[in-house]
């Protein structure tokens, strides 16, 4: 600690010893000294120790409280304790609710919840004592409520509002305290980062990076990852390796607290994860995810992430597991934005008495079941099922859309497969563009909002809504209403069809990841068909096709002759290479139906609406091509046959199972008779 802070300490503490009135500047020093962790803390000791000889009641109460800040990054459970004891304290004492000591116990109660992950009761706190902040004009209370309800929203995903609430705060820099500028910082970063929003993340390194660098309150290198972040975000391979080794060598895991750790062992996986060096980011990964329960946000997002990683390793089953966490997260949050929303939707309702409470009132528990129903949904057809059932009870319009997003294509497709494309809809662009929803209450025909609407405009509307659906800052579809009515959607209305959204943009998100994980789990790794856990899936739909529209169905079964042979005289990389040539021929007849590596060197094609004599040319084709085939090893050329059984079967009564067996059996009578050759 700098002499002259030690004596500004000593200087207040022998005027603490006379005069209570004189905590108010000892805490402010503390709090915006924060940062200086083990060398404060027999600070605050000395704090608590004349407040208790002075019998101060309230200095003795906030001393407990300001533990807090010790020991969360620690042991949350033991600072919750210090700070349910300050709050006891506090509340014994006259007017207690006008101190800033109460504002504190409730932002440290904030902190805690979030933490313990209770974000229901960190939002209760933060409702409970921002008016409080507001009224006694404690804006640096206020900026830390609007902080710690920024970090809640970024859990599940709702990016906008979060940096929205963290700029206010921002922007009150002059009032709330060089340590709470600091701090709203580095969150600001943070959800620039998860929200993958490039430009403002530039934009807060190039204004804040010097200023950073002069205090003497945190560590300034934790800022350095936010170069390393922002260089992934540009996939700048080159400027990544130079900040993360720039990151490695400044920051020190010794010094720094759990959390601020966490945050840098989470770059530290992003990092190489980046470069493909997946057991590296395992390694980190595994370390973030033993201690989530230190970490402020993040905490869906970091299963997401590895269940990519998972999925990257062809671990599909450990992928899995990781999105189903993600996905149970994400109910669990539910409970939360019901309330959130709910005193939203009240706001609005106080500034709209045209609308009765009761009807409102219901409007939102029909939301909320939606949510809490769409929310669990895993495929699309439940989930637009759901929409299509719930939206005409909760909204009224003349015309409506849900139109789901094509990022790769710039277009959108409706629910009856209508196409409407980016280029030729300017005011659907502009919905990917600043994702905030659109209204105009009063279209007169020949308006340019007609062209604007392309497709989408009818003569007789007079009102449309456009809500964006986003998640972490991502378009994925826009609810779309039309009225034939002139100021048709309130207030209420938008603000109701804002939550609608959130619910859609959970459901979609999560569905999204179920299909890739489901799509990457179908597909042998080294073949790219399908597996045989997708063939049987996909198998039994081909084969109940083929018994209701009174199909034939052929299988081929396939087996390589003399593999082992093969690994043994020109190793295993040539023997996959004779497998991997084995399906190239086969793919040419994927159009007709399903190709699979049934197992090791052995593969399947089903078929359907097949005659035999088609199935059995197929099939000589395939063996005869195969024979053909030349795969260089070195100065050595490897040729290799295949033997194949068939089976056909016209009056569909059996399984595919028994289908199966059959072409086995014709395949070992193949083998049997001198192999490279078609058994039918």
């Amino acid at each position: 600690m700098k002499i002259e802070l030690q004596r500004t300490f000593d200087e207040y503490f022998k005027q603490f010893e006379v005069d209570e009135d004189v905590n108010v500047k000892l805490k402010r020093l503390i709090l915006n000294n924060i940062g200086l962790s083990d060398e404060l803390y027999p600070i605050l000791k000395r704090f608590l120790t004349i407040a208790k000889e002075q019998h101060y009641a309230y200095s003795t109460a906030l001393g407990y409280s300001m533990i807090f800040y010790f020991l969360y990054s620690n042991d949350v459970d033991l600072a919750i304790e210090y700070n349910e004891k300050a709050r006891t304290l506090f509340k014994q004492i006259p007017g207690y609710e006008n101190t800033e000591g109460i504002l504190t116990v409730a932002n440290n109660a904030v902190l805690g919840n979030i933490l313990k992950e209770d974000y229901g009761a960190a939002y209760d706190e933060i409702l409970q004592a921002m008016p409080m902040a507001e009224k006694s004009e404690r804006m640096s209370y206020y900026s830390a409520f609007l902080n710690n309800g920024a970090i809640i929203l970024s859990e599940f995903g709702l990016y906008g509002k979060a940096i929205q609430q963290v700029e206010e705060t921002l922007q009150k820099r002059e009032f709330i305290g060089e340590s709470n500028f600091i701090v709203t910082i580095f969150l600001y970063g943070n959800l620039c980062v998860s929200s993958g929003n490039i430009e403002k993340l530039r934009s807060i390194i190039e204004t804040y990076a010097n200023h950073i660098q002069t205090t003497e309150l945190f560590d300034t290198s934790l800022f350095n990852k936010f170069y390393l972040e922002a260089a992934m975000m540009e996939k700048d391979y080159e400027e990544a390796k130079r900040a993360f080794h720039y990151l490695q060598d400044t920051y020190n895991f010794e010094t720094n607290d759990m959390i601020d750790n966490m945050e840098v062992y989470l770059a530290y996986a992003r990092y190489f994860m980046f470069i493909h060096a997946y057991d590296q980011a395992e390694v980190y990964y595994e370390i973030v995810l033993k201690n989530v329960n230190n970490m402020l946000g993040h905490k869906r997002q970091i299963h997401e992430e590895i269940a990519l990683l998972k999925a990257r390793k062809k671990q599909y089953e450990e992928a899995y597991t990781s999105l189903k966490e993600a996905h149970d997260r994400s109910i669990k949050y539910v409970n939360f934005i019901d309330d959130m929303y709910r005193h939203e939707i009240e706001d609005v309702w106080e500034r709209n008495r045209m609308l009765s409470y009761e009807v409102l009132y219901q409007r939102l528990l029909d939301i909320t079941t939606f949510g809490k129903t769409v929310t669990s949904t895993l495929t699309r057809s439940q989930l637009i099922e759901i929409i299509q059932e719930r939206l005409p009870q909760i909204f009224k319009f003349d015309v409506s859309r849900l139109l789901l997003y094509n990022e790769k294509k710039n277009q959108f497709q409706s629910l009856d497969m209508t196409i409407f494309l980016s280029a030729t809809h300017p005011v659907l662009q502009q919905c990917i563009n600043d994702k905030e929803a659109i209204v105009n209450a009063n279209i007169q025909e020949g308006d340019a909002i007609c062209g604007q609407l392309g497709s989408l405009y009818e003569k007789s509307l007079r009102s449309i809504l456009l809500q964006p659906v986003t998640y972490q800052n991502n378009l994925l579809a826009i609810i779309y209403f039309g009225s034939y009515q002139i100021n048709f959607f309130s207030q209420t209305d938008q603000g109701l069809l804002q939550v609608f959204a959130d619910y859609v943009a959970i459901a979609l998100h999560n569905i999204y990841q179920f299909e890739s994980a489901l799509d990457k789990s179908s597909y042998d790794y080294l073949t790219g068909t399908y597996n045989r856990s997708a063939l049987m899936q996909h198998g039994e739909q081909m084969l109940l096709q083929a018994k209701e529209n009174h199909e034939a169905l052929g299988a081929l079964m396939i087996d390589i002759d003399n593999f082992k042979n093969i690994n043994d005289t020109y190793g295993h990389i040539q023997g996959d290479e004779v497998i991997r040539q084995v399906t190239n021929v086969m793919d040419q007849f994927k159009q007709h139906g399903i190709i699979a590596r049934f197992g090791g060197e052995e593969f399947i094609l089903l078929i359907n609406n097949v005659s035999q004599q088609e199935l059995y040319q197929i099939a000589e084709h395939i063996r005869y091509t195969c024979e053909s085939c030349i795969v260089k090893c070195g100065d050595n050329q490897i040729t290799f046959t295949i033997s194949i059984g068939c089976c056909h079967q016209t009056q569909i009564n059996t399984t595919l199972k028994a289908i199966f067996e059959e072409a086995d059996q014709r395949l070992y009578v193949a083998k049997r008779n001198g192999k490279n050759c078609v058994q039918m």
